[in-house]
Parts: C-alpha cells; structure tokens; sequence
C-alpha cells in the first residue's frame, strides 16, 4: 500500500519514515482531525514532530506559523480548516492503489492512480507523512506557495463535501479522474539515427514574446524545464519555472515520490493535471493570484486532457560548452524523448498529434544559448511530427 511504500527510502529522498512511527505519525494526524481547539502554532508543532519521526530526531522548526499573516486573507480563513483536512485525508492513505516503490524508478513504465489518490499523497507530503523537506521550513516568500497548495486543497474539499451531499447524486466526477506518470527511456544511437533518416520538413512555429506556457495548457503539451531530480525545488524556496509549475498544479507533485533522477536517455510524462491558482510574476517576483478552476474534456481513460512533459537540460558551466558534441547531442536527444508524449494521448486529438508548448529551456542556471536551444527543440519536434509554440520571455537574440 502507499503507507508501505513510504518506509522505503528513495535515492532522491532524504528522509525516512520507518514502519515503526507510522502508528506515532498517525496518532498525530488524529489529534488534528479530532481536536477542535488547537491552534495554528500547535499543528505546526505536531507537523515537526512528524518530521523529526522520517528525520531521525533532526530539528525542522514549522515556520508556517510566523509567516501565516502574509497569506491571502481567503487563505488565512481556512488556513487551520485545510490542515485538519490535510490530516484526514492522510489518514487515509493506507487505500491508495497498491504501488511498487521501483514502478518508476527507470527505464519504460508508468503508473496511474485518481485524483483523489493524488490528493491524499500531496495532503501526506505537506502534513508531514512522507519523508520528503517541503516548504514549511522555508524563507517566507513561500507563502506564496502556500497561498496556491491551499487554493487547491479548498477545491479537492469542496469536491469531497460536494460528494457528501444528497443534492449531488453521490461522488463528484472529478475525485474519480485518473493522471498517470509515464516515464520514457530511448536508445540514444536509435534515436540519433532516426532524426538522421527523417525526411520530414520542420514542423510550424508560433513565436510569441512574452506570455507563460500555461496560457497555451487547453491545446498543447506544457514543456516542464525540469531538474533531473523532477520537481526541483518545488518544496522548498526554488521559484522558476519547473517549481512554480509544480506549486500552481499540485497534483504534479506526487510524480517525486516515485521517479528516481532522470537519465540522459529519459523524459517523464505526465497526463491528468489541472491548475488550481493562477499567478503572476517570476523568479523573486512570484505571487499567488486567485483561485483556477480550469474546465475541458477527458480522454477515454478519464483523464484530464492536460499533459506535461518533463526535460532536464545540461548544465553549461561557459558559453562554448553549449556547442560541444557530446552536449549538443544530449539535449537533442533528450528533447525528441521528451516530445514523442503520451500515444494514447495523441491517438484521441482530432487535429492529429498535439503541439509543444516550450520555451528557453535550459537558459537559465544551467547557462543554455537560447538560439541553439530553440533550434534543438524544433528540430526534435519536428523529427516527433509536432507542431512547436515558442515563448520567447522577452528574450532580444530571437526575435
């Protein structure tokens, strides 16, 4: 069960939770649940005491507390109302779907679970169940992080209160809405020489200057310009692109308790997700803007018709390593991995194969040329017969 998945130690997990402390950990989340006094600086001591359970005995001082008048004021309304929430639902996670802890550890596998699963694993990480650091303990920009994980929680409430209700007929639909995690694995010569053999003409281009790749999420892949540890920072104080991603669609979470860190030869796909805050802003500027609530189709699975690609790209530690070989065609062959998708996904669109939805990956820290990576990804994306849309944050070299 995921309970028992979580005594295992993943390699990119620092923590532990070991199977004697799940009984303690959940005698914890039970006095959230049960006791309707306690204040928002006594949960948080509880949420340290679990973590010093998975971090033998490490001090992780709660600072949810101190930074919690810089919330929304929506958010600080429910602000202890979703904790208890949290806790209950993780008090559940013993029925999540059982789940191999090396399912997606490498190579061509995937995993698929509901919604509501998603939720009850995400309530788990920020109520300290898992092992994993997360963003209670970080600097107080992250209560912008928090003013979107609690926008998303608001909404997985209603859609459990909305199941509990007579009016309603029974269970929302959207609790039952499957995601899946799809990693993918190719053989670097294999997919050398096919882009070598390809014969067919680069696919269009949209260029747009400014604007997020989340405007385009209705009818393309989102490009996730991600760590090889996926997910990067997202719980702790990162705040680019993979992080604020990951923050305003929490559901992607989930995919670092399973996915060991990608190798060269390797994407993760993920299909199902849906944003529940929009934002604005970037890096320092990142703020929380209101509730999302995305609407649209779903496949013949049940899944959500949204999907995210992720692609690590190389770290340039100078200008001229971009143009080496060996790197060169690393992140070719990592962004045509990245761009063949999910098939099934692409065997239901009625306009033939979805476009991506990209940008200038791998220019930021990791130092990457924008001009060699937007010919990189077309290129790959052509080679993968998908139509390519570009943003090019106000980047002067491509327009």
């Amino acid at each position: 069960m995921f309970s028992e998945f979580l005594s295992v130690k993943p390699k990119h997990v620092r923590g532990c939770l070991l199977p004697k402390h799940h009984a303690m950990v959940d005698s914890n989340l039970e006095k959230i649940v049960s006791n309707g006094s306690l204040t928002l600086q006594q949960i948080c001591e509880i949420i340290e005491h679990n973590y010093a359970l998975s971090w033998e005995s490490r001090k992780y001082p709660c600072k949810l507390a101190k930074y919690a008048n810089k919330l929304d004021a929506d958010i600080q309304s429910t602000l202890v109302e979703n904790l208890r929430f949290m806790a209950e639902l993780s008090l559940t996670r013993g029925n999540v779907s059982v789940i191999d802890q090396d399912t997606l550890k490498t190579g061509n596998c995937s995993l698929t679970f509901s919604k509501e699963e998603a939720a009850i694993m995400v309530a788990s990480i920020m109520i300290g169940a898992t092992p994993l650091e997360h963003i209670w303990f970080s600097a107080p920009i992250c209560a912008q992080k928090v003013n979107c994980l609690m926008a998303y929680f608001d909404r997985i409430r209603g859609w459990i209160k909305d199941s509990s209700t007579a009016a309603t007929g029974g269970r929302h639909e959207k609790l039952d809405q499957k995601i899946t995690i799809l990693r993918r694995q190719e053989n670097k010569k294999a997919v050398i020489r096919e882009i070598a053999v390809c014969h067919t003409p680069l696919t269009p281009v949209l260029y747009y200057p400014k604007g997020k790749i989340s405007d385009f999420a209705h009818d393309s892949i989102q490009a996730d310009f991600a760590n090889k540890y996926i997910g990067g920072g997202a719980l702790e104080d990162g705040n680019v692109q993979e992080e604020i991603m990951f923050t305003v669609q929490p559901e992607l979470l989930t995919s670092m308790l399973f996915c060991d860190p990608m190798k060269s030869n390797e994407a993760i796909f993920i299909t199902g997700t849906e944003t529940f805050a929009k934002h604005g802003g970037y890096g320092g500027l990142f703020h929380y803007g209101t509730p999302e609530q995305e609407t649209g189709p779903t496949d013949s699975v049940n899944r959500f018709k949204r999907a995210v690609t992720a692609l690590d790209a190389s770290i340039m530690y100078n200008w001229r390593e971009n143009f080496e070989p060996d790197r060169f065609y690393r992140d070719l062959i990592k962004a045509y991995i990245a761009f063949l998708g999910d098939p099934g996904l692409d065997a239901e669109s009625s306009d033939g194969k979805m476009p991506i939805c990209t940008g200038k990956w791998g220019c930021g820290m990791f130092g990457g040329d924008p001009e060699l990576k937007f010919l990189q990804q077309w290129i790959a994306a052509s080679a993968c017969g998908r139509a390519l849309k570009f943003m090019g944050f106000s980047e002067r070299s491509l327009e």
